[in-house]
């Protein structure tokens, strides 16, 4: 009986794991232009950081940076950054994601990027997905996609 119970978990697991499909997670929208208005820059250039500016964004990628406070076209979505500093994203070098929801709440703390040491082919579906941008995370590197070689020793 005992045996039984447990193909019957595994054979409904299998079909469940499938389900996870980005229907649950903020699609990427890059459609409208963005502009970040009285924000702090933090370059990557010196130790100086660009105070009271705006920050241009078109297709995820900057444009142009203005001064705070500039009349900005109709086209662009207008945030208020309020003072607010902003820094170029974080690459996070060592992660296990086991779930998609491990690169959203990565992106939502800043990281832009994590390299996953661990591979299995879901990892090539979000890859995948993240890329078409069915739905909004961390950019996904990883180590091996065939879940045969483990990142690291396991104590």
């Amino acid at each position: 009986m005992l045996m039984f119970i447990a193909v019957i978990v595994l054979a409904a697991s299998i079909p469940a794991a499938r389900l996870a499909r980005p229907g649950d997670l903020q699609p990427a929208n890059n459609g409208q232009p963005l502009v970040i208005d009285n924000v702090n820059l933090v370059t990557m250039l010196d130790e100086q950081v660009l105070v009271d500016r705006q920050l241009f964004i078109r297709n995820g990628i900057i444009e142009r940076i203005g001064f705070a406070g500039a009349a900005v076209s109709d086209d662009y979505r207008r945030i208020d950054a309020m003072g607010a500093y902003l820094m170029p994203g974080l690459f996070d070098m060592h992660v296990h994601a086991m779930d998609r929801k491990n690169l959203v709440l990565s992106l939502a703390y800043g990281v832009t990027s994590v390299r996953n040491m661990g591979g299995y082919p879901m990892h090539l579906r979000w890859k995948r997905e993240l890329a078409e941008g069915h739905w909004l995370g961390s950019n996904l590197f990883s180590a091996d996609a065939s879940g045969s070689r483990p990142c690291c020793v396991r104590w």
